[in-house]
């Protein structure tokens, strides 16, 4: 009895044992198998089972060629996930690639296929490389589900908007102290699937200022420390001058314009005045921007415009202008023009005896007559007087004439 109860103790601890090297040896295994595959990456070995048409497919492989170096062929075909023995291998994209691998068999992220088609597919290792399916020596990347999928990029684009540093509200400015304004600063971001470039930008004037003769110019910078303040060290991208008032210019940009996928570029417009007056008020609207896909070349959407600068409003008054060390005043010449009034004074009459009025008034006499006949109203008198003494005289002229014509009559008395 007590060798039975022996026994089954023995039996029972063997069976456990052989249970644990059994899910031992399956776990091995499976780990064993796990090490071997094939599948899609990024240019860095990551997993990538997505991309777009505008992308390169990259293949990676682990210990396909029984840890030493050789050659197979990769292929690239439609997804699967029926793979029968011998099944024939037809490439779906450019050709079967062949490649070699390294010293313990892996292959190394490799470029496999550049611009794909769209559609789902497989990867298949022909370790063989005779054009067929193997299923115990070539490797799928998925023999249940998709390989990977190849999509239509999605459009390209750009946010754009006020920057956390950008000026806002309305500056005051003096016109004793014409420096650059920094008006506004902008923050773009490109889309998470694409880097952008970025064309041009325009602007529009408003305000109640005349620009072409308030503002001497705009600048662009390339705000590299989004500090929304202009550094000597930072570029400018450009220059540009309105024609007419409440004008568009439009900046065109050449160098420091690209942003990469889902990054962030601070831009900062500057304003120089040059003749403003008191009172005047300077501001501007970001109207576009033209910006496109750095790997597709499409054009981007741009989100979240227009985009209102900050307000200058001028005060006080230009006192001096300085010109290559040379100050000058500059000073408003008036005239004034003043009527000139003549005014007539009566002499005041003496006073004594009628001797003493007699002998003023012949001293004044000369005086007298020609201021009386300076007069307007004896001008008109001795004008009709004129007229009427050349009728007078006319018509005495004309009585002597017709008397001359009259017939002389004899007379005879009894006759």
């Amino acid at each position: 009895m007590r060798f039975a109860s022996t026994s089954l103790f023995v039996l029972v601890i063997l069976s456990a044992v052989l249970s644990f090297l059994f899910s031992f040896l399956s776990i091995a295994t499976s780990l064993a198998c796990a090490d071997n595959y094939v599948r899609s990456c990024n240019s860095i070995g990551e997993v990538k089972n997505t991309f777009y048409t505008n992308e390169t497919v990259y293949v990676c492989a682990a210990n396909v060629s029984a840890n030493v170096s050789g050659v197979v062929r990769v292929y690239i075909v439609n997804d699967s996930s029926a793979w029968s023995v011998n099944k024939t291998l037809v490439d779906a994209s450019t050709g079967y690639k062949e490649m070699t691998t390294n010293a313990t068999g892996d292959l190394p992220p490799t470029a496999l296929w550049s611009s794909p088609t769209v559609g789902s597919y497989d990867i298949v290792a022909d370790v063989g490389r005779d054009g067929a399916y193997n299923v115990t020596d070539d490797y799928v990347d998925n023999k249940t589900e998709k390989g990977i999928d190849i999509l239509l990029p999605p459009t390209p684009s750009l946010t754009v908007s006020v920057g956390g540093n950008s000026s806002t509200g309305t500056l005051q400015m003096d016109l004793a102290n014409n420096s650059e304004v920094q008006m506004l600063q902008i923050k773009a971001v490109a889309s998470l699937t694409e880097g952008m470039v970025v064309n041009s930008i325009s602007i529009t004037a408003s305000g109640s200022g005349n620009e072409p003769t308030g503002v001497h110019y705009i600048k662009l910078v390339d705000d590299a420390d989004g500090d929304g303040a202009y550094d000597a060290a930072e570029a400018t991208l450009g220059y540009a001058s309105y024609f007419h008032d409440d004008g568009v210019v439009t900046f065109t940009l050449a160098a420091n314009n690209f942003i990469q996928a889902n990054g962030t570029k601070y831009l900062l417009f500057l304003y120089k005045l040059k003749s403003p007056s008191g009172g005047d008020t300077y501001k501007f609207q970001v109207v576009s921007v033209g910006a496109v896909g750095s790997a597709s070349g499409e054009s981007a959407l741009v989100y979240t415009l227009p985009i209102d600068s900050a307000t200058i409003s001028v005060s006080g008054a230009a006192t001096t202008t300085t010109t290559a060390g040379t100050t000058t005043t500059t000073t408003l010449q008036t005239t004034t023009t003043v009527e000139q009034t003549t005014t007539s004074t009566i002499a005041a009459q003496p006073t004594g005896s009628v001797l003493d009025a007699i002998i003023n008034l012949f001293n004044n006499l000369p005086s007298n007559v020609g201021k009386f006949f300076q007069s307007s109203y004896v001008n008109i008198i001795i004008l009709v007087v004129g007229i009427v003494g050349i009728i007078l005289v006319v018509a005495v002229i004309l009585t002597y004439i017709r008397a001359q014509k009259k017939p002389v009559y004899a007379y005879q008395p009894g006759g």
